[in-house]
């Protein structure tokens, strides 16, 4: 049976400035957003993700940070039928995990496991 989509489109505009005169011509500066509704069909076909993270010195602070953050991210839009798995290198390889399906359990240990990445030494692009 086909999903029907909801096709609801939102526009709002932001000009630049708030109001113009109309006795002269301007250029106008305005930002547009639209914005569409939630679309997630019904059934898909399950997908393999498999993150390689640098975790060497010179992604200390921030950078690792947005990693995390964004690992995090991913690892919750995942669904159970999918498996995830995670890399990590500086001098070395490390395979934290190989890949699981992503179960609200192994969701949590995923999620452990890259909260608790830290950066390392040097980065070895060669190993593994």
């Amino acid at each position: 049976m086909a999903t029907q989509a909801k096709t609801d489109l939102t526009l709002t505009m932001k000009a630049e400035l708030c109001a113009y005169a109309h006795t002269s011509r301007h250029d106008c500066w305005a930002v547009a957003n639209i914005k569409a509704s939630l679309f997630e069909p019904e059934t898909r076909v399950p997908i393999d993700v498999v993150a390689v993270i640098d975790v060497s010195g010179s992604m200390a602070g921030v950078k690792l940070e947005l990693v995390k953050k964004t690992l995090h991210f991913v690892i919750g839009q995942l669904k159970e039928c999918d498996r995830f798995s995670l890399v990590t290198y500086d001098s070395n390889v490390y395979l934290k995990f190989g890949l699981i399906k992503m179960t609200q359990d192994n969701k949590a240990i995923a999620t452990s496991t890259v909260e608790a990445m830290r950066d390392g030494s040097s980065t070895n692009l060669c190993g593994g």
